[in-house]
């Protein structure tokens, strides 16, 4: 009941928030596992993700990426249909805006970039990231995904 009501408040919500809060809600990711996720990390015709590396942004200081907590932590899951479905949406976003912005653009492979950075690029310019939506949306997902 909880996770069909987040399902249905990410509606509002910007494309980039929503398949990454969607991801952790089917994979039970930690948020440093999420942030840690690279393109190459995918394999769309398999639908496997790989969990290799972790990140985190820490103000003032920048982003530090770093090995999964444990070594039992570096796992490959099997993606739902919706989940890939999501997750190629968001890497098509992402190529529209790599072309949008042009010699701007800072290249990387990371799926979730701006919340890596703190921050939310939209047409407008920059916002910054609802982190209690997402810090709400780890907890749901981990106390979910540890009832299944």
């Amino acid at each position: 009941e909880q996770v069909a009501h987040l399902l249905e408040l990410l509606q509002n919500e910007p494309e980039d928030m929503r398949c990454m809060i969607t991801l952790l809600l089917y994979t039970g990711l930690r948020r440093s596992e999420l942030l840690g996720l690279e393109w190459k990390d995918i394999d769309f015709q398999a639908g496997l993700l790989s969990i290799r590396r972790t990140s985190q942004y820490v103000a003032g200081k920048g982003v530090f990426t770093d090995e999964t907590k444990t070594y039992h932590s570096r796992r490959v899951l099997k993606l739902t249909d919706t989940a890939l479905t999501l997750l190629r949406q968001h890497h098509a976003v992402q190529m529209q805006n790599r072309l949008r912005l042009g010699d701007h653009w800072q290249e990387h492979d990371r799926l979730c970039l701006a919340l890596l950075q703190g921050i939310e690029l939209d047409d407008s310019g920059c916002t910054i990231v609802n982190d209690s939506l997402v810090s709400r949306a780890v907890e749901m997902a981990m106390r979910w995904r540890q009832q299944q």
